[in-house]
């Protein structure tokens, strides 16, 4: 017997944030020796901040395998910023519009998440709900209805 494959949560639980090892870091400089933003030096390490590429609260979560996909310390999906750039990149910052920031994006899929199981909610509630035989009684109008004014039909010509 087979079991049909699961589809994954939309987003990790509140506040999940695994430590990047060493070794990761490590691994994630290796492939990138300059800072995608400004394009200087790394430097040190002490001057760096790991990015996760796309932000964790973004990405879709695994419960069987208590991760998010793809992994939360794939090195692959770890880029190394400047700590000014990183700041940048998370919360818009002063080089980039506030609504283009990691922050502003997790908000907006919130909320986008909420709206569409609401809107599901309502469809569902409706579709379960039994249709009605007969049509609900038409509404009276407030206003007195008056008869339109009577047109001869005959039209006399006038003699000049």
């Amino acid at each position: 017997m087979s079991v049909a494959p699961r589809e994954p949560e939309a987003a990790p639980p509140a506040g999940y944030r695994p430590k990047i090892s060493v070794k990761t870091t490590l691994e994630a400089c290796l492939v990138q020796a300059r800072c995608p933003d400004c394009g200087e030096r790394l430097g040190s390490l002490d001057n760096i901040h790991r990015d996760h590429v796309p932000p964790l609260q973004l990405r879709a979560w695994d419960a069987e395998a208590g991760d998010t996909i793809p992994g939360a310390n794939d090195p692959k999906h770890i880029v190394i910023r400047h700590r000014d750039c990183h700041v940048g990149k998370t919360s818009g910052g002063k080089t980039k519009a506030k609504a283009q920031g990691d922050v502003t994006e997790i908000y907006r899929a919130r909320r986008l998440a909420k709206e569409q199981a609401a809107f599901r909610a309502r469809m569902l509630a409706t579709a379960t709900e039994e249709e009605p035989t007969d049509p609900p009684p038409k509404k009276r109008s407030n206003f007195a209805s008056r008869p339109f004014p009577k047109r001869p039909t005959t039209l006399k010509r006038r003699d000049r």
